[in-house]
């Protein structure tokens, strides 16, 4: 069976025909993982009436947005399924014929079975693009020719210089491999900080794959740490004598472990649903390196990095996976790098005495980890159509 389904995988995928197909695709390794990324970009070809382009996109079929969109788009929406698999290859059987691109946020194309990715990779008539999920900024390390790189897919798309150096260098693509652009999902930034009743201030910390391999999460130095920055903040009474409300982005995993905080008036569980909301109502984003930072760059809003202690979990469980020191060789490029809570509660309070606005040194460092700063989705379009 294997070897019959890749032999009609090779011979669909190499048909000398009109190609205008794209097939799309976000995280499909969890189900419960958010489509922000490049699902804007298949809203943006449904919604453009004059594309030349057909847009698929597939996902999770355990995901909570799943029969959602298959309502809405109907047969443009494919179910992935791991063990159920039959619908899904008889849809990507039809669609292979004329397919053109596919482009991933995740290098979830290496996911399915039968030799599917080194089948369209080595296709001379579909490409295969790696959009990214968030600047890697913070994990060069992640980056080589068989992750994320040249051995995997034909192009990526890039944010900044820094970028295009880093996937050039780590990931061996050509220049002519590059595609300078940024993260789909900037479209949707809209700032409404300004607008707010009420002020608020976002925490985000980027989630521990290790935190799998603890037996008791809710003692891992990566709670604590976030706990004890949450107390801080609260207890510097600088919430309620500023009318601020304090936000907290939890990984679904772990949200539970914070359910103390959920009857507070000046803090808040936000949902993963409400995170885009969020960001752009949040004035302020606390993370420790989550690629939200630049979506709060891009707004001109600050950021305050805090450092987690959470080094000892790291090194004792899966240290390869997990990052010691993020800012390492970045200082001269980031700013409001703490290590203490106090350090944050003066930054906060810094940042309201100028109503979070950004020093002028802040506003000239944060503008340079973009290329463009708007139309994301239509110059990306346009690309395709260009290389049709």
């Amino acid at each position: 069976m294997k070897k019959i389904v890749q032999k009609l995988f090779k011979v669909l995928a190499s048909i000398k025909i009109k190609r205008d197909y794209i097939l799309i695709m976000d995280n499909l390794w969890e189900s419960h993982a958010n489509i922000q990324d490049n699902f804007t970009f298949f809203q943006y070809i449904k919604d453009n009436k004059k594309s030349n382009l057909t847009p698929f996109y597939i996902i999770n079929e355990n995901s909570p947005y799943y029969k959602i969109l298959k309502k809405q788009y109907k047969k443009s929406i494919i179910k992935y399924s791991e063990k159920n698999c039959l619908t899904m290859y008889i849809n990507l059987f039809l669609i292979l014929p004329k397919l053109r691109y596919v482009i991933d946020s995740f290098q979830s194309v290496n996911i399915f079975k039968h030799n599917f990715a080194k089948i369209i990779k080595e296709s001379k008539n579909i490409t295969l693009i790696f959009t990214q999920h968030g600047i890697t900024f913070f994990k060069p390390d992640y980056i080589n020719e068989n992750i994320y790189g040249k051995n995997i897919y034909d192009k990526v798309i890039v944010s900044n210089e820094f970028e295009k150096f880093l996937f050039m260098d780590r990931g061996k693509f050509n220049n002519g491999d590059i595609i300078e652009n940024g993260l789909f999902r900037w479209d949707k930034i809209a700032d409404t900080s300004t607008n707010q009743v009420q002020k608020s201030i976002f925490l985000f910390f980027t989630t521990r794959r290790y935190l799998s391999k603890i037996a008791n999460i809710e003692q891992s130095l990566y709670v604590k740490s976030i706990k004890k920055i949450i107390q801080s903040i609260y207890q510097s009474n600088i919430l309620k004598t500023n009318n601020l409300k304090l936000k907290l982005g939890i990984h679904h995993s772990i949200a539970h472990i914070f359910s103390d905080f959920y009857f507070n008036n000046d803090i808040e569980i936000v949902s993963e649903e409400g995170i885009a909301k969020v960001k752009n109502e949040a004035s302020l984003l606390i993370t420790d390196y989550s690629s939200m930072c630049f979506e709060f760059f891009i707004q001109n809003k600050p950021v305050i990095f805090y450092q987690l202690n959470d080094i000892e979990d790291c090194k004792r469980t899966t240290p390869e996976l997990d990052l010691e020191n993020p800012y390492k060789g970045k200082e001269d490029k980031l700013f409001n790098i703490c290590k203490q809570e106090q350090e944050v509660v003066d930054i906060i309070r810094n940042y309201i005495d100028s109503d979070f606005e950004l020093s002028k040194r802040q506003q000239k460092q944060v503008s340079s980890f973009f290329y463009y700063k708007n139309n994301f989705c239509k110059r990306f379009h346009d690309y395709l159509i260009l290389n049709k």
